[in-house]
């Protein structure tokens, strides 16, 4: 609710909708604002890796739902996903926004992987949403460590992580 997210801002509900109009429109705003702020630490993480390998590593670090901030950045992606199944309108925009990070991990495993890196790319960002998800509705024993251990796992035989 509109509510809610004044409060969380510490706002009024007046101002959120002077920038907002709508709902949508503060979830689509907060969807770019967190699809941004992976891609920089993505950039900060990569930028002293000496190895495809090592980046691979980091990016795996980098999707964990290990902080709070982590998981409010999670929980946009989740609602942005119920939104574009709900609504078709929003599927473009979502596409285009989860197609620029799953391009950061196909380029990173063509480069290791190349005859494999289209199958890889899918089970690593398939793995990856579905153990978050799992991590933050705490519907199984998924944790922050187990998932960076299957996340590990994800490219084995074709690229050695460990």
């Amino acid at each position: 609710r509109v509510a809610d997210i004044a409060r969380e801002c510490g706002t009024s509900t007046g101002t959120v909708h002077y920038h907002f109009p709508t709902k949508d429109d503060a979830l689509r705003a907060a969807l770019t604002y967190y699809a941004d702020r992976l891609h920089r630490r993505l950039d900060e993480a990569f930028r002293t890796a000496d190895t495809t390998v090592e980046k691979l590593r980091r990016l795996i670090d980098v999707q964990l739902p290990a902080t709070e901030d982590d998981v409010h950045e999670w929980s946009i992606w989740v609602q942005a996903w119920t939104e574009a199944m709900l609504d078709p309108a929003q599927r473009p925009r979502q596409r285009r926004i989860y197609t620029r990070w799953r391009r950061v991990v196909l380029d990173l495993v063509r480069d290791q992987a190349p005859d494999h890196a289209e199958m890889l790319t899918s089970r690593f960002t398939s793995m990856v949403d579905g153990l978050a998800i799992q991590v933050l509705a705490g519907t199984t024993d998924m944790s922050v460590a187990g998932m960076r251990e299957v996340l590990l796992d994800a490219f084995e035989p074709y690229i050695r992580l460990r």
